[in-house]
């Protein structure tokens, strides 16, 4: 990632998004002041561009849908039993997080719903096994 100025002086953000380059002109004059603010705040304002430009590049994962996915593409590595739980519990945990999209899940979010629930502790920690199971693919693959 890199922050150019081309030949007519307007700074230009030079990076990568899902492994393709782009250089996105801020239509902005070059000035000390300006270098700076890009320089410190790069990836916001690289993603502000990006998203302006390409609206329709940028989908929105559900928790369900991503979810899906990785209980699929996993279930090998589990027993039948074991899947018919992990899925019982992703069901139980898509009713609170099912249409969020993914990226917006914070962890008081979770902490707030593992708050309202009157189970055992140990199935408590079997649910959170299962969005432990979905978060650590979804941070690993951005």
């Amino acid at each position: 990632m890199a922050l150019l100025v081309n030949r007519f002086n307007i700074i230009v953000l030079d990076g990568f998004k899902d492994g393709k380059r782009y250089r996105l002109s801020t239509g902005i004059k070059s000035t000390k002041k300006f270098i700076k603010y890009y320089s410190q705040n790069f990836t916001i304002e690289f993603d502000k561009l990006y998203l302006s430009k390409f609206p329709a590049l940028e989908k929105v994962i559900t928790f369900k849908d991503y979810g899906e996915y990785i209980l699929d593409i996993t279930k090998t590595s589990r027993n039948k039993f074991t899947q018919r739980e992990i899925t019982y519990q992703f069901q139980q945990l898509c009713v609170t997080f099912g249409a969020t999209p993914l990226k917006d899940i914070k962890v008081s979010h979770v902490l707030q719903w593992q708050n309202t629930l009157t189970l055992a502790p140990k199935t408590i920690i079997n649910y959170r096994s299962t969005l432990n199971l979905i978060f650590k693919y979804a941070y690993h693959d951005d």
